[in-house]
């Protein structure tokens, strides 16, 4: 016996994912990490095993690991690299041409909207960008993956 599907499914919320998913910010951090490797004095990457290693997840200080096994200096570098990505962080990113239409249309349907990002940043960094895209009054949530080691502290929840 073949099951039908309800004819309505009530959505109660979403999460959508920050990078990649509502702006194309994974051009940004290529851009200002290899701005940070010009500026360190350190050879240009290639952006396809840049960008692999982003979407993996892996933290800045493990790229450059991973990429300069043989090197040393990676303190200095990461700051350097943040600097250039501090400098480029808003430059240009916007978000995609849906999302304002599509987030619009979720609240009007009252559902929740919760924003997430593996990157290592803090809520109101995220927060802050989602203001400057005009976007921020149609978000319930935004989690973080440094957030995220928070909530995890059993100290913090009272436990």
């Amino acid at each position: 016996m073949r099951r039908s599907m309800p004819s309505s499914i009530a959505i109660r919320g979403v999460i959508l994912d920050l990078d990649g998913t509502l702006a194309d910010s994974l051009t940004l951090y290529y851009e200002a990490f290899s701005e940070g490797l010009r500026r360190a004095g350190l050879p240009p990457q290639d952006r396809r095993r840049v960008l692999k290693l982003l979407n993996r997840g892996y933290t800045l200080r493990e790229m450059l690991e991973v990429l300069f096994p043989e090197e040393g200096d990676y303190e200095g570098w990461e700051g350097v690299i943040m600097e250039a990505f501090i400098e480029k962080r808003n430059e240009g990113l916007e978000p995609f041409p849906w999302v304002k239409e599509t987030l619009v249309h979720l609240k009007g349907m009252g559902v929740l909207i919760g924003v997430a990002t593996d990157r290592s940043t803090g809520i109101l960094y995220e927060r802050e960008r989602l203001d400057h895209w005009g976007v921020s009054r149609w978000v319930d949530a935004v989690i973080t993956k440094l957030s995220l080691i928070h909530i995890s502290e059993p100290t913090r929840l009272g436990m």
